[in-house]
């Protein structure tokens, strides 16, 4: 999961598996029309299963074009490991030489991102390609971890900075900023004022989203392009983006943020904010695609959590797998087919699962 140490990020990115994703660049892609809330699903849940000598529980957390799939699983001895779902086989990433990983993103090259621990317990990005993990190093700081990966070989994610320091001595961490990995390259992409920021999501075309704390102390959604950081968090204090999860090739930008006193699902595009209409107690935003479909997690006023595709005004609750009662959907490919999670037979289990389009 990207683990955003502000509290109330924390909350909203408490209920998601994790969040980055390939940005297919395919704007035709996924031009069927939609099933509304109500009729008959038109994605099948198929459980991914887990790794050998390992608990069938986690999250699958991006998928490919080509269908691949990267996710975590727990690990028997109780750890985690990164895993990539290929032509019906999981396979074990490994990790930097420490306890576990966990993978986050996957493009059509098959170049996989995350974190792992390493032998001496500090966390890492990583690339993951051709069978070799090459952790990415750090802004100067003890930690990185890595959240998306684009057709280029670009990565994101965030890293403490030089010397870990601190907002003040108390602060449950070290401050971190968000940053971009290029051509071997780290760079600290900065903030929207304040002290720290995380990027989340990066489109092919270099343009990344992620959030920040801005100079007021407010949590805004940000859009880095042209080495610019652009605040999109709105200037309503009532009504504000706090958190960008993903970008599409048309810099359409997803993510959560507050609505009075709820925890809403946004989208941002050409400098518009729309509420996505879903209703219930909270709701997530996690990824969407090159024609504007939009998945995540929405927590209804009567249930338990439940994974949703929104398109044009439709949502659609996607079918948990059989005996689960709780989802959420975490990315989605060029094609409509999505993966996240599903709690299965056993309870409070949750299971990587892939809904494919029908």
């Amino acid at each position: 999961m990207r683990r955003i140490a502000y509290a109330f990020i924390a909350m909203l990115i408490g209920f998601t598996g994790c969040t980055s994703r390939e940005t297919p660049t395919d704007p035709t892609a996924d031009a069927g029309g939609d099933a509304s809330i109500t009729a008959a699903p038109t994605w099948a849940p198929v459980a991914l299963g887990g790794l050998p000598r390992q608990e069938v529980s986690g999250s699958a957390e991006d998928i490919n074009d080509l269908g691949h799939i990267v996710g975590t699983t727990a690990h028997a001895a109780g750890g985690a490991r990164a895993f990539l779902w290929k032509n019906g086989v999981m396979r074990n990433l490994g990790t930097l030489g420490g306890e576990w990983s966990t993978a986050a993103a996957i493009n059509n090259a098959g170049q996989v991102v995350g974190t792992s621990a390493r032998g001496d317990g500090k966390l890492r990005a990583f690339v993951w390609a051709k069978g070799t993990m090459t952790g990415l190093g750090t802004l100067g700081g003890s930690r990185s971890e890595a959240a998306d990966i684009n057709a280029l070989g670009h990565v994101v994610g965030w890293s403490y900075l030089t010397g870990d320091p601190k907002v003040h001595p108390d602060a449950d961490a070290p401050i971190a900023h968000a940053f971009l990995w290029r051509n071997g390259t780290m760079t600290d992409l900065g903030t929207l004022g304040g002290t720290e920021s995380r990027a989340l999501g990066i489109n092919d075309k270099g343009h990344v989203v992620g959030t920040s704390l801005t100079r007021g102390g407010a949590t805004h959604a940000f859009l880095w392009k042209d080495g610019v950081m652009r605040d999109i968090g709105g200037a309503d204090a009532s009504t504000y983006f706090i958190t960008a999860n993903a970008i599409n090739w048309s810099d359409q930008a997803v993510g959560s943020g507050v609505d009075g006193f709820s925890i809403v699902a946004f989208s941002w595009a050409k400098g518009s904010r729309q509420i996505l209409p879903l209703g219930g107690r909270a709701a997530l935003a996690n990824d969407v695609n090159a024609a504007g479909r939009i998945v995540g997690g929405l927590d209804p006023l009567d249930q338990l959590r439940q994974a949703f595709t929104f398109k044009t005004g439709i949502a659609t609750i996607l079918p948990r797998l059989p005996g689960g009662r709780t989802a959420e959907a975490v990315g989605i490919n060029k094609n409509g087919d999505i993966v996240g999670w599903s709690e299965g037979s056993r309870i409070r289990v949750n299971e990587p699962v892939l809904w494919r389009r029908q």
